[in-house]
């Protein structure tokens, strides 16, 4: 069970890049390695399908970045 970490959940639509789900982490982690396990467990305990992890902001999307 995990206890602690759900945060805001943001469901976002930008125009230009796609649908978006964030996931923000408001538990308790040793480092953020840790942080990124219990979020991956709670996301997958939700049992949704999602699309590949974005690790970019809107702006660099849009613009075609890569960081």
């Amino acid at each position: 069970m995990l206890i602690g970490i759900a945060g805001p959940v943001a469901f976002d639509t930008v125009t230009g890049a796609g649908d978006f789900v964030e996931f923000e982490f408001k538990g308790q982690a040793t480092d953020p390695q840790e942080a990124i396990a219990q979020l991956d467990a709670f996301i997958s305990d939700l049992g949704v399908e999602l699309g590949d992890r974005v690790n970019r902001g809107y702006p660099h999307i849009l613009l075609g970045r890569e960081r």
